[in-house]
């Protein structure tokens, strides 16, 4: 199912035409992006996967809300209306207002101040289908005959500023990914990350270290205590992805509740 999540790169503009990823993929993910506007008429992109997506510019920062499967940004505008929440955060985690606004083909997210940490989390409602049949967006009721269905809830965090202190449990998000210790200025280094569900360590989610560019990596699972440790793998934009199929929250629409959560950041490279 598709996802939210952070990037950093250019930007081109989203698809429309074969945006089909609602019918019988459920592999695309949610991500917001820094987007850099030294021309906004030369559009690049980095995208999520199961999936997140991220954008970068070069002089003026401006961050974007993504949406995409791999390395085709979907119609996040289209989207837009699905999306539950989107908070900014300052250097103590206290809220800063944050709002999305949208701009031809994108949407762009403005905040009152700089903020170190923006989120949001997008229902994405619930899918069913028959054996391996293509998804539907249609509970239990709606297709009795349904030998799975699923509810999809994407969540997205990305750092946008130092760390002075551990990242709290936010809001809203059920699921979440934070680092644990400061975070590497090197490629290769380890880093230790911690899988919170409601707030609390959780085991056996699914975690990728880079779902920009390895979407399809085999996941490690947290430990009983929610850490993972993995190498960081870019020296620029990471994007850390946490899946978990949770129990259904009502069983006679759906089977299940699939939680994914993307973390991004990004390290510094050489000066020009």
């Amino acid at each position: 199912m598709p996802s939210i999540g952070y990037t950093v790169g250019r930007i081109r503009p989203s698809h429309t035409e074969g945006d089909t990823d609602d019918e019988g993929n459920l592999a695309s993910h949610f991500a917001t992006v820094n987007l850099c506007c030294d021309n906004c008429c030369n559009y690049d992109h980095f995208g999520c996967r199961q999936r997140a997506r991220n954008l970068v510019c070069a002089a003026l920062k401006q961050l974007a809300l993504i949406y995409g499967v791999g390395a085709d940004d979907l119609d996040m505008v289209r989207r837009l209306p699905q999306v539950e929440s989107i908070t900014a955060y300052d250097a103590e985690y206290r809220p800063i207002n944050a709002a999305a606004r949208v701009a031809g083909a994108i949407v762009l997210i403005d905040s009152d101040a700089q903020p170190t940490l923006v989120a949001a989390v997008m229902p994405y409602g619930v899918w069913s289908r028959v054996g391996d049949g293509d998804f539907e967006k249609k509970t239990l009721l709606e297709m009795p005959n349904a030998t799975f269905s699923t509810k999809n809830v994407k969540y997205a965090v990305t750092i946008q500023g130092p760390l002075s202190k551990p990242i709290p449990a936010l809001a809203g998000h059920t699921l979440q990914v934070v680092p644990v210790g400061d975070i590497p200025a090197t490629l290769g280094t380890p880093m230790t990350y911690r899988v919170l569900y409601n707030g609390a360590p959780l085991a056996g989610a699914r975690v990728i270290n880079d779902l920009v560019n390895d979407p399809d990596a085999k996941p490690l699972l947290s430990a009983a205590d929610g850490t993972v440790t993995l190498p960081v793998r870019n020296q620029g934009l990471n994007v850390v992805l946490a899946v978990y199929e949770g129990p259904s929250d009502n069983p006679k629409l759906y089977g299940q509740v699939e939680h994914s959560a993307t973390l991004a950041f990004t390290l510094p490279h050489l000066p020009e």
